[in-house]
């Protein structure tokens, strides 16, 4: 029974691991979206900018390893 059990965890935590990779990536991406809506980023919006690549990584960093999750 363990035998069967410890796989199904570790498939369930890639699952969220990848899940909240691409959670991340679309919150991201719509606050980047609704910052262009009036044509300007402002100071606030670049430094906000800022700190997600530094906190998280930009998006296409983020999608790699989401890619190298899956490639495990």
């Amino acid at each position: 029974m363990r035998e069967q059990i410890a796989p199904m965890k570790i498939r369930e935590r890639y699952i969220e691991d990848i899940a909240k990779g691409f959670d991340s990536i679309r919150d991201d991406a719509k606050a980047m979206v609704g910052q262009l809506s009036d044509n300007k980023l402002d100071l606030l919006e670049r430094a906000s900018n800022a700190w997600m690549k530094v906190s998280r990584g930009d998006i296409a960093t983020r999608f790699d390893k989401i890619r190298d999750i899956t490639c495990r």
